[in-house]
């Protein structure tokens, strides 16, 4: 589906005369075609279950007319179309228009909490052109952590004293979450603060 310019010539000899006469001709073949931002693999990496990400690339038509496209989705996993979508999903691109075509990810929760691959071919189909193919993979994982200690034994301190404590917060899980820390209102304590009280905590960290 490459456009081409093809180049030839024609002779032309007369019956009863030495003279050739030659035409040169010329003939372009184009096919429909476009041309894409990313010609790479998307790669959604690993996002917590049940969070959606999204990926763009630009799409133009290099071809001089009006043409038209369509993407389906392929994959030997039956749940790949709660996975991943394309939008938009089919139109027409005048010459030379350029339009964003969007990728999103939806992180399945997998039933026993385990880390999950997702794997999918987004094809475009250009009528009566080319097909293009991007393989799209993304990974599902859960929210795994561990605090400690869980307790912290305040006893036999002056009433006075400044007690200064540290709390841990282990992620063990394959992807960063974020954390909030909040103090109750009525407390025994004259005084009670912790810090940092919110941030983000990377996988494995």
């Amino acid at each position: 589906f490459n456009s081409e310019t093809i180049l030839r010539k024609i002779a032309f000899n007369f019956v009863d005369h030495p003279q050739t006469v030659y035409v040169n001709l010329k003939g372009s073949i184009q096919f429909p075609n476009v041309s894409f931002s990313v010609k790479d693999d998307i790669d959604f990496g690993v996002a917590m279950m049940n969070t959606e990400q999204s990926k763009s690339i630009e799409m133009k038509n290099i071809f001089p007319h009006t043409i038209r496209y369509e993407w389906e989705l392929m994959s030997g996993d039956s749940n790949i179309s709660k996975a991943f979508d394309v939008f938009p999903l089919r139109g027409e691109l005048e010459a030379d228009q350029t339009i964003e075509t969007h990728f999103g990810y939806f992180a399945l929760a997998d039933p026993n909490g385990k880390l999950r691959t997702y794997n999918a071919t987004a094809i475009c189909h250009i009528d009566g052109g080319p097909d293009y193919q991007f393989h799209l993979k993304g990974l599902s994982a859960s929210i795994n952590y561990r605090i400690e200690p869980l307790n912290f034994e305040l006893i036999n301190r002056n009433f006075s004293e400044e007690i200064e404590e540290v709390l841990t917060i282990y992620n063990t899980s394959k992807v960063p979450f974020n954390f909030s820390i909040q103090i109750p209102k009525l407390t025994q304590f004259k005084h009670f603060s912790a810090y940092p009280l919110k941030g983000t905590i990377e996988a494995n960290q």
